[in-house]
C-alpha cells in the first residue's frame, strides 16, 4: 500500500536515502516507494529534498507537498494536496518500476 486517502489528501508512504549521487525513485521497500536524494540528512535537508523532488516529479507546487511523519527517520509519511490518490499511485509505480 503505498498510498492511502485522507481527508486532507493523499498520503505517500516512502523510505528515503540520504547522500545519493542523483535524486531518484529507485524502487519499493516493503509497501514504500524508495527515493533517493543528493541531500544529507543533516538540519532538515534531505526533508526539504525529497518534499521538493516529489512535488517536481507530481508538477504540483512544494508547498503541496509535506511530511506529516518520520522527520527523524528514514521512512516517511508525505501528506500530498492537490492529486488523486490513483494518480499519486501510478506515478510511483511507473518511475519505481522504470529503473
Amino acid at each position: 500500500m503505498v498510498t492511502r486517502q485522507t481527508k486532507k489528501g493523499t498520503v505517500l508512504l516512502v523510505r528515503i536515502q540520504p547522500g545519493a549521487r542523483r535524486n531518484a525513485v529507485v524502487g519499493f521497500i516493503g509497501d514504500r516507494v524508495k527515493i533517493a536524494v543528493q541531500a544529507t540528512a543533516t538540519e532538515g535537508k534531505a526533508n526539504r529534498a525529497v518534499e521538493d523532488f516529489v512535488a517536481q516529479l507530481l508538477s504540483i507546487p512544494t508547498r503541496s507537498v509535506q511530511i506529516v511523519s518520520g522527520t527523524t527517520t528514514r521512512d516517511k509519511s508525505i501528506l500530498i494536496e492537490g492529486k488523486a490518490e490513483e494518480d499519486v499511485r501510478s506515478t510511483m509505480m511507473e518511475l519505481g518500476l522504470a529503473k
